[in-house]
Formats: structure tokens, C-alpha cells, sequence
């Protein structure tokens, strides 16, 4: 009993969910990527998320992703528990393939990601999408709705991409690659000093210094700054 209620305790707190570096060549940044976990460890978080969407799972090979599961879990060395998914493909058969792989990485624990599974022919399941990373992709691969946070912001543009996705492709792409997430957090990363640079795979994150996003970061980080101040004042 006291074991099952030690595994229940490992599973709260505060458990981001981990970006993945790219350099120039867009090929994985392992020393970004060690840093952005020492950074991660030293604001006291209770957990990690690895090979998830912020990841940009579905833009690394199987190999990667096992790759990227197995550094994070030997760069946090036992200092928090780390969970990971990663089960990308449409099949069943393909994303329990994916999963015993990931699971070797030894992980404490895999994250199953119920749209992927509902996308499996047959299904009476209906998805609604909350990443606007992956939006249009999720569409084209069958997602009915989208029910994220940033319908807040700009709903019309999602109303839009939802109606129109199918018959104009071209405006829909480009509409998908200003939806900044996460070249906004690699953007904040690299102020902070554990990114080299802000490349991104799930999108072209090129153009992302000419949009407002970056002046937007700034004054984010200017407002954490004082309210760190402001709660760990005596």
C-alpha cells in the first residue's frame, strides 16, 4: 500500500513539457537541450514531459525520438520522474511499435494520446484538437473541432482555417505558420541563454523577429522578473 501511494505521489506538481532544440540545420541541439533541463530543474519542477507535442514529436523519425527520451531521461538522472509519448503513427500496430521504444529509454511512466488512437479506421470517436501547433495537420488527418486557448485571442481565424482548410490549402499553410507557437517559446529560450537558436521544425519560424511575438516575449519576461521579485521578497 505504501509503494502504490509513493507511485501516486511521483504524478503531481508542475511537469513542463519539453521543447526540442534545433541548430541551424535543424538537426536536435543536445547542448541547448541540456541546459534547457538544468534550467527547467532549477525552478523546482516536479516532473518532465518528453516527446510530446511542444516537442515537435511528429516532425522526429522514430529514432529520434527514442534518442531524444533516452539523453533527457540520463541528464535528469533520477532527480524528477520523466514521462514521455511519442506514438505518432496512424496505425495501432505502428504506435505500440512506438511506445516499446520509448519505454527502453526508461522512462517512468508513457503517455497515451487518445486522438491518436481514435484516428484508427473504424473509430466512432470524434476529436477536437486544443494545439494550434498542430492544428491543420490534425484536420487534415480527420480532427472534427479545435477547443484551445487561443480561440480566446483570435477565434476568427480559427473559425476560418476550420471552414476553409479544403478549399483554399495554400492561405490555410500560411495561416498555420503564424500560429507561433513554439517558435515563441524557443524565442524566449534563447533570451534566457539554454537556445542557440529559435528554429523550428513544425514550422518555418524564419520570419518570426519581423512579428510582434518577440516584443510580446520581452515584456513577459520583464513582468516574471517582477513577480519573482515580488514573491520571493522577505
Amino acid at each position: 500500500m505504501a509503494q502504490k501511494q509513493d507511485a501516486q505521489q511521483n504524478y503531481v506538481g508542475i511537469w513542463p513539457v519539453i521543447l526540442t532544440p534545433f541548430d541551424e540545420k535543424r538537426e536536435i541541439d543536445y547542448d541547448s537541450l541540456a541546459r534547457l533541463i538544468e534550467w527547467y530543474l532549477a525552478a523546482g519542477v516536479h516532473g518532465l514531459f518528453a516527446a510530446c507535442q511542444s516537442s515537435e514529436m511528429f516532425f522526429l523519425s522514430d529514432r529520434e525520438t527514442q534518442q531524444l527520451v533516452r539523453f533527457i531521461v540520463q541528464q535528469v538522472d533520477g532527480r524528477v520522474p520523466v514521462v514521455a509519448s511519442g506514438h505518432t503513427a496512424n496505425s495501432v500496430a505502428q504506435q505500440v511499435d512506438q511506445l516499446n521504444g520509448v519505454a527502453q529509454g526508461g522512462v517512468d511512466g508513457l503517455i497515451l494520446i487518445s486522438n491518436r488512437l481514435a484516428l484508427a479506421e473504424g473509430s466512432r470517436l470524434h476529436l477536437a484538437n486544443a494545439n494550434g501547433q498542430t492544428l491543420l495537420a490534425s484536420f487534415q488527418a480527420g480532427c472534427q473541432a479545435y477547443s484551445g486557448v487561443m480561440a480566446n485571442f483570435h477565434p476568427q481565424l480559427y473559425v476560418w482555417l476550420y471552414e476553409n482548410w479544403r478549399t483554399h490549402p495554400e492561405q490555410a499553410q500560411a495561416l498555420a505558420e503564424h500560429l507561433d507557437y513554439p517558435a515563441c517559446a524557443k524565442y524566449f529560450q534563447q533570451q534566457v541563454g539554454n537556445f542557440a537558436t529559435h528554429s523550428c521544425r513544425v514550422r518555418n519560424s524564419a520570419g518570426h523577429a519581423s512579428t510582434f511575438f518577440p516584443a510580446a516575449i520581452d515584456s513577459m519576461m520583464r513582468l516574471g522578473e517582477s513577480l519573482v521579485q515580488r514573491v520571493t521578497k522577505p
